[in-house]
């Protein structure tokens, strides 16, 4: 089983405000679990995220 990831890393990982990332989650761009109050990823999810990022067609609008 992989280690999960929590919000603060994974804005260390992809160099964002982890206000940003909590975004990304909640407007379902990046997958993630909720374990009580906190949100948890599995690193192949942020993979999965950065490499959807190289595609031309998917554009990333946050409200």
């Amino acid at each position: 089983m992989e280690r999960l990831l929590t919000i603060k890393e994974c804005s260390t990982i992809l160099n964002l405000n982890y206000r940003t990332v909590l975004k990304l989650i909640n407007n379902g761009f990046i997958n993630s679990i909720r374990i009580g109050r906190t949100h948890r990823v599995n690193p192949k999810e942020l993979e999965k995220f950065m490499n959807s990022a190289n595609e031309d067609s998917i554009i990333y609008e946050m409200k």
